[in-house]
């Protein structure tokens, strides 16, 4: 298994994953994204045999002010779908 960032020319394969799960209809809230939509997330995918089987994805955040768990300015990882 392979697990790392997605490259530009695999997005048209996440999003061909993506509409697989929309139509599963396994759970709510499932819909599926775009090209251009991905783009602007970091992406992560896992591949076995060369195939994609899953991914994650999310944004890198700086935090605006301190909290109980971050300080002003630290950068966070907000993972938005697995």
């Amino acid at each position: 298994m392979e697990i790392k960032f997605a490259e530009i020319e695999e997005l048209k394969e996440i999003v061909k994953l993506s509409k697989e799960f929309e139509a599963e209809n396994c759970c709510n809230g499932i819909v599926a994204d775009n090209k251009e939509y991905f783009k602007t997330k970091k992406v992560i995918i896992a591949k076995f045999n060369n195939k994609l089987i899953g991914y994650c994805y999310g944004e890198v955040e700086t935090k605006k002010r301190n909290t109980s768990m971050f300080k002003k300015g630290q950068k966070s990882f907000y993972l938005e779908e697995i």
